[in-house]
């Protein structure tokens, strides 16, 4: 059996990278644009503040925001004891209440364990 030839070996990587090259430089296009995103369910990131914060969970109000830019954003507002969170989806709404906690209350939530001395009712962020 003979071996191919080097011209060969050589003219098929090229054309393989070729096709590589070609295929993955074509622009993707969603469905649907970033701004026109379903509304999404607030009940996953309730839950998660239930199990995470039984005591303090129904002082913090979630809700949507709008979505007509093209970055994840939230906002913390409120006063002591009703702490209004509000993002663009529920993993961002979920990184507000950690921003909360972390930057207002001193409070510190992880894997490897959490230091959660917080107040009966909870401040208003500044």
């Amino acid at each position: 059996m003979n071996s191919p030839s080097r011209r060969t070996v050589l003219g098929s990587a090229g054309v393989i990278g070729l096709g590589t090259h070609l295929l993955w430089s074509v622009p993707a296009h969603a469905a649907e644009s970033p701004g026109e995103g379903p509304a999404f369910d607030t009940a996953p990131a309730r839950s998660a503040l239930n199990r995470l914060l039984p005591g303090h969970a129904g002082q913090f109000r979630l809700s949507l925001l709008d979505r007509s830019a093209t970055v994840d954003r939230f906002r913390v507002t409120g006063t002591t004891g009703r702490i209004q969170v509000q993002a663009t989806t529920p993993a961002t709404l979920l990184m507000g209440v950690h921003w909360y906690l972390k930057y207002v209350c001193g409070a510190h939530l992880a894997w490897s364990g959490s230091q959660l001395d917080l107040p009966s009712r909870l401040p208003a962020p500044a």
